[in-house]
């Protein structure tokens, strides 16, 4: 007799089209017949099936769940290869691409300052399309967006006029890509960022204060801002003496 088994991979599929990125978990399913019934062994293969690393393996179910490695090789010509162990000709191959989207500052522990500018930076292997920026005052909070439609191969975007909105001891910024709707070809600050603001508002530019006299100094801060030192310079801000107050 003759008996006729049949598996078949769904994601990623036959067709491509996947885009996976490295240091995310992805569900690797297929289907199969009721008479394929053993343990399907998962591989993978980087160069398009010329040579191929085993995944792991799984007796039951159509599931697999792969962590992929932060530093697995990016490519567009991978493939994942599933077959029943015991009968390899019980098979079939899936094609993908291997992507990284990586922000590189702020990444955590840096100081920003509302009202000025910061150059957020970012690298992109296998993304094509756009992405947006989005930061976080804290875990808990949802992301708002910084900028959007941003060319994936551009690696820097200039945020001027940081907002008072952004003020926090723990701020996060993220990067990810438009086209993704699952959300991870994405990635954020690795650690907390600092955000302050810190305004003079007396004396103003262009006034003029006669030596000998008094004059009140205004400013407002945020509540990070525990303490100021107050400076003077007589050169247009190139250089600043020792502070007369504190």
């Amino acid at each position: 007799a003759i008996t006729f088994k049949r598996l078949k991979i769904t994601s990623p599929s036959a067709s491509g089209g996947s885009n996976w990125a490295v240091g995310k978990s992805y569900d690797i399913t297929w289907t199969r017949g009721t008479l394929t019934t053993g343990t399907i062994k998962i591989e993978y293969s980087s160069d398009g099936g010329g040579s191929w690393n085993e995944i792991g393996e799984t007796a039951a179910g159509s599931v697999y769940s792969w962590d992929i490695s932060s530093s697995l090789t990016r490519t567009t010509n991978g493939r994942i290869r599933i077959y029943e162990v015991g009968h390899a000709n019980v098979a079939d191959t899936g094609r993908l691409t291997i992507s990284k989207i990586e922000l590189t500052s702020p990444n955590g522990g840096e100081k920003l300052q509302v009202g000025r500018n910061w150059t957020i930076t970012w690298t992109a292997e296998n993304i094509t399309g756009t992405i947006k920026i989005e930061y976080r005052k804290s875990p808990t909070d949802s992301w708002t967006q910084i900028a959007s439609g941003l060319n994936a191969s551009a690696g820097n975007y200039e945020w001027n006029n940081i907002p008072a909105g952004a003020v926090s001891n723990v701020m996060q910024v993220r990067v990810v890509d438009e086209s993704d709707a699952s959300g991870k070809r994405s990635d954020e600050s690795d650690a907390e960022v600092v955000v302050k603001q810190l305004d003079v508002s007396a004396p103003t530019a262009g006034i003029t204060i006669r030596a000998g006299g008094q004059y009140t100094i205004v400013w407002t801060k945020s509540a990070n801002v525990a303490r100021v030192n107050i400076m003077y310079s007589s050169n247009g801000g190139l250089t600043y003496g020792a502070a007369f107050a504190t």
